[in-house]
Parts: C-alpha cells; structure tokens; sequence
C-alpha cells in the first residue's frame, strides 16, 4: 500500500495550525503526512509511519511531504501571507542521511525562495520537526546531518519533549529553536500538581535559552489560558484546529 501510494501520488499532508497564546494570532502550522487510499478513505500517520521506517520508505513519504509543504509556503506568500509564518515538517534521521534527497531539497527550496520574489533573510519559513524516538546513529551525526539545513536557514523543533530520557541531550547537542512540549504533560498538567510543574519549568528554561515552547494537544480554552500564564509561547490542537487536508 505505501508503495503504490508513491508511485501514485497519493501521499498527502494535514496542516494543523499553531497559534501564539498571548495573541490568539495565527503563528504557524505543522504538516502531518497522510495517505489517500482508494479503499480506506485518509490514512493518518500513526497508521503507517512505523511500517514506513521498516520497509526504508520513511525517506520517500517525507521527501513527497516537504516539497508539499515548501509549495504551499510558495503559493501562502504569494498571496500576500505573511514572510514570518513557520510550517513545521517532520523529518527522519533516515532522510537527513540520504545525502542525494538532501541536496534535491536544498536546491528546490533555493528555487522556491527565489520565485517568491521576496528578500528572505538568514531564517526561512520552513522548521524541522526531530523527535528522539526515532533510532539514530548518533547525536553528532544527526548535527552534521542537519548542518546544511539551518545554513540554509531552516530551523529546528524537538517534537514530543519530555517523553523520553534523551531530551535535553538532544537540546544540548543540536541546535534548536523550538521546544514542542509533549502532549501527555499538556492533558495531565490540570489533574497533577508536578506535571504542572513540569510544563512551567520547561517553559522558564526555554525561555532563558532563547528557544519558544509549543504546547501539543491543547484541547480547552482552559488549558491554553493555564499554558499563557505559564508563560508557554505557542499552542496547537484540536481547541484551535483540527488537522485540514491539504
């Protein structure tokens, strides 16, 4: 199925939007890969992306989903849409280390930066989403895995913070700009004194670091009040937008 998909073109992306809490504004928005299957209606993620990394078609699916996502950026600032807007892209160790896919990368997201017909400065649009539970080699690889990217001006996000024992080895050695605090810590912050706690002090960090925080899985307007006052940056999830196909 994932390889008919490619070969058909039926791999697809959700965007979700990201929305700044002190503002309510519209801050970004982050590409979930989907696949349109003739049978089974819109396939989510989780329904295929661990299948993917084991058939060695993760590199292929998030090759089809960035250049969506770097196209949709081209046609937002065309039609006047504002040049600080972030997309979120998840990417896999797997793609950063297939140096062909990386250069074919770089050499269309230079061409879509030039037909925006727009002075772009050192930082692009487009934020790579990394999470430490997918399998690597090791961290110093990844970092120079990465390096042609955020030379390039593209930025970095450590996806589900906090849900594993590697986060603030990942946040030491790499080079980020956002921390995407986990969704578990987000929906039991309300019920337990510590996970609150928790979200609040990685905020604090964060912020003293120069990296924004982005609350996942923010469901009520509560949450996202309690996440303001604790000074998280960013929110996403179904309170603001469910995932739109694109």
């Amino acid at each position: 199925m994932l390889r008919d998909a490619l070969a058909a073109g039926r791999i697809r992306h959700a965007s979700q939007i990201i929305v700044d809490l002190q503002s309510g504004r519209v801050v970004a928005d982050e590409a979930l890969a989907r696949i349109e299957s003739p049978t089974d209606g819109i396939i989510e993620a989780a329904g295929f992306i661990e299948l993917a990394e084991g058939l060695s078609l993760i590199a292929e699916i998030d090759r089809v989903v960035i250049r969506q996502v770097m196209q949709s950026c081209v046609t937002r600032m065309a039609g006047g849409g504002a040049p600080d807007f972030a997309h979120f892209v998840n990417v896999s160790p797997q793609f950063l280390a297939r140096r062909d896919l990386v250069e074919e990368m770089l050499a269309n997201a230079l061409n879509y930066c030039q037909s925006c017909g727009l002075v772009l400065g050192p930082v692009k649009p487009i934020v790579l989403e990394i999470t430490e539970r997918q399998r690597i080699v090791s961290l110093e690889k990844l970092r120079a895995d990465l390096k042609p990217f955020i030379d390039f001006g593209f930025r970095l996000a450590l996806d589900d913070f906090g849900s594993g024992y590697s986060s603030y080895l990942y946040l030491a050695h790499l080079p980020v700009s956002f921390l995407k605090i986990e969704g578990w810590l987000v929906t039991h912050m309300r019920t337990d004194r510590k996970v609150a706690g928790i979200v609040e002090s990685l905020a604090n960090f964060a912020r003293k670091e120069g990296v924004r925080t982005v609350a996942e899985h923010v469901e009520d307007a509560e949450t996202a009040r309690i996440l303001a006052d604790m000074g998280v940056d960013y929110g996403q999830g179904w309170h603001f937008g469910k995932p739109e196909l694109r």
